[in-house]
This record gives structure tokens, sequence and C-alpha cells, in this order.
């Protein structure tokens, strides 16, 4: 057997020292053995429960680079609170894309440091987690029931996010194969989002139109991917199939359903009126980042955004600020997000960390944050105190 962990005292087995000591953590259960004899103890481990912080790209990064007090500060007592498993602050795969589109040669450092940070714990892919939460709508739809549980935390997680932490994690890497490509999508899609402020300036609307018009605005991309992927399919452009955006795989999903009862039209049928119903509109990641893009709407109206080019900076990681909001807010007890971003989601007519039990924090609010962080180690309750040397002798 491997040891981890050489202990100083004698194998309860044998007497040997030198030869017994920790092997491993797994889940609830701290493995210890013994080279000498053969010895094998399981010891139970109270159960915790973590509190899960999403961490945007912008506090991960100024932590890496140093250059501010408040970041390092803080990112040393997360990872303090999360040696003492009391803290977890998972990296995502929206971490990893914004690394590889950095433009500094450290960016493979970057992304190590975000994910050491996050002691190996990761989210579940935005696709998987829409698929998910669409998915129980579209359940709650056909069944006319309402909607309460379309948020379940295991979704959210590759595994249990409130196990005790192993000695080792293996890191897999993933790799991005076209990365000027992203970037240009990524600017040509600010550019179209700039594009509209005009419309938006002159419109009339109110906040809750606004939502509506996002939510069916997304109602009507998705169609439209799915319609592009099934006719490069039936072309049989195969690359270009394959290589649809991951939102045209939702309708995919869907039209699955009852299939060998219901033909092609009358399942299609069936969806258009799910994404025009309410079912859909209540979907956490769709409520969420619609109600985002309508507060910006909102802020175009009241004058902010003149200038088309400082627009277009400002806004350059809107999407990925939407996107890791909306999908990993719901299944997180904190975000520390940027400061426009903060303003954003405490604007009027939103009220989504209320709706969805998070706290924000930012720059705005670094003693309130340091004093979040320090009442969950005053309560730490002390059975955990007592085993952390217990499993983590270093």
């Amino acid at each position: 057997m491997i040891i981890t962990h050489y202990l100083p005292q004698p194998c309860p087995a044998c007497g040997k020292i030198g030869e017994y000591g920790n092997i491993n953590v797994s889940g609830n259960v701290l493995n210890r053995g013994c080279n000498a004899c053969g010895n094998w103890e399981r010891i139970p481990l109270p159960q915790l429960k973590k509190t899960i912080i999403y961490l945007d790209q912008f506090f991960l990064s100024n932590a890496f680079r140093k250059r501010r007090k408040e970041f390092v500060t803080a990112a040393d007592r997360i990872k303090d609170l999360a040696s003492k498993q009391l803290v977890v602050s998972p990296w995502s795969s929206i971490h990893e894309l914004e690394t590889h589109l950095w433009p500094n040669p450290a960016r493979e450092d970057l992304l190590m440091f975000i994910k050491q940070s996050a002691r190996g714990h990761r989210y579940s892919t935005p696709h998987c987690i829409k698929s998910k939460q669409i998915q129980r709508a579209f359940d709650a739809f056909l069944e006319r029931k309402k909607t309460d549980k379309l948020i379940e935390s295991h979704d959210a997680f590759q595994h249990n996010i409130h196990s005790w932490d192993d000695y080792v994690w293996i890191d897999v890497g993933k790799f991005i194969d076209d990365v000027d490509y992203v970037g240009e999508e990524k600017r040509l899609a600010v550019e179209s989002l700039v594009d509209l402020f005009d419309e938006w300036g002159e419109s009339k609307t109110t906040f809750e139109e606004d939502v509506i018009e996002e939510v069916n605005g997304y109602a009507k991309s998705l169609m439209e991917v799915y319609r592009d992927s099934c006719k490069a399919f039936v072309q049989g452009s195969i690359i270009e199939y394959l290589s649809a955006p991951a939102d045209a795989r939702l309708i995919d999903i869907l039209m699955c359903r009852d299939s060998n009862t219901l033909n092609y039209r009358e399942r299609l049928k069936r969806i258009n009126l799910f994404l025009h119903s309410e079912y859909f509109r209540e979907i956490p990641y769709v409520d969420i980042s619609c109600r985002l893009f309508a507060i910006l709407r909102k802020r175009v109206k009241e004058g902010q955004f003149p200038n088309r080019e400082r627009a277009k900076m400002k806004l350059s990681g809107v999407f990925y600020d939407v996107e890791a909001i909306s999908i990993y807010a719901p299944y997180s007890d904190a975000i520390f997000i940027d400061r426009a971003m903060h303003q954003w989601l405490k604007q009027e007519g939103s009220d989504l960390c209320n709706k969805y039990s998070f706290r924000i924090f930012s720059a705005l609010n670094w003693e309130e944050f340091y004093s979040y962080l320090d009442g969950i180690e005053k309560n730490c309750p002390e059975e955990i105190q007592d085993m952390l040397p217990l499993v983590y002798p270093d």
C-alpha cells in the first residue's frame, strides 16, 4: 500500500513505527494502513457542509498577479478556509476558456493557479447544467406542474462537493483547438451587441417587457441553431453538424421525447409552445441571463455607453460574465465578481440574489466579504476542528 503521510506513532496492530500512516481520504472516510503488517483501518469522518463560493476570472487573475493586496489577502483567506474543509471555490470551463484567451505567456501558470485554488473541484459544464434545467422545465410543462425543483445541487458538480478533500487530485487538461477563432467570435459578438444600442436607446418598453423580449430572442436563437444543425446533417456536412453550437443539442434532446408516438411536426410544435411559455422563462439560467441583459438595456436607455468604442472595451467580457453568473450562481452560496456586474445585480428590478439565495461580493464591499469569511470560520463545528489534525497532519 502507498502511505501518503507517515505518522510518528506505532501501528496499532504490530507496534512498528515508521511504516504506519494515512493512505488517502475517500468521501467521508480516512484510510490508514501499515506497510509492515498490512493492517488497514477505515476511520469515518463527520459530514461536511462547505460554503460554495464562485470566484470570477477578475478575482483569480488579480490574486495570481499579486498586484493588489486586497485580492491576495482574500485569496489566502479562502485558501486557509478551504484547507479547513469549510469553503470550496470550484473552477469551471469558463475560467479555462478565458485563461486561454488571455494574451500573456503566463496563462498556463494562471490556469494551474486557478485549479489549485479550487483544490481540484470543478463545476459541470454550462451545457450539462443547461440541459438538466431545461429538461426538468420541459417535464413540468408536459405535466403542467410547478417548476420549483429546477435546481438540484448535484447537477453542478462532478462529484460530491461536500466531501473531505483527498491528498492528491488528477488534472486532465482540455485542449482548446482554435483560440484565435474563439477570440474573433467573442469580438464579433460584442460588436453585434453594441450595434443594438441605438435601437434600445429609442425604445419605450418597460424592464419586464425587455426581459420577455430577451427570453423570446433566446428561444428564437435556440430554434435557429437547431435548424441549422439539422440542415447540415441532412446535407451531409458532418463537420459543420458536429461543430454546431452546444445549444443546438438542447432542442435535440427535447425532440427525442415521445418520438415513437408523435411525429416530427407534432414534437416541433410542442417545443415551440414550451419555448414561449412561463415554464421556459422560469428556467434559472434563462431567467438570470435575460434579466441581466434587460438591465443592460435599461442602462443604455439611461444614456450610459454613449461612446461605441469605449462600450466595446467595457463590455468585452460581458457574455462570459453573464454566462458564469446565470449558470453557476444558483448553485453557489456566494459569488465574487467585478464592480460592474455587482452593480448590475443590485440594479432595481432584478432581485436575483434574493430569488436564488446567493450573496454578492466585489471590490465594492471588501469589508463585508472579510466578515462573511470570518463568520464561516467562527461557525466551524468542533467535531470538524478535532478531525483536521488527524486527516491532514501536515
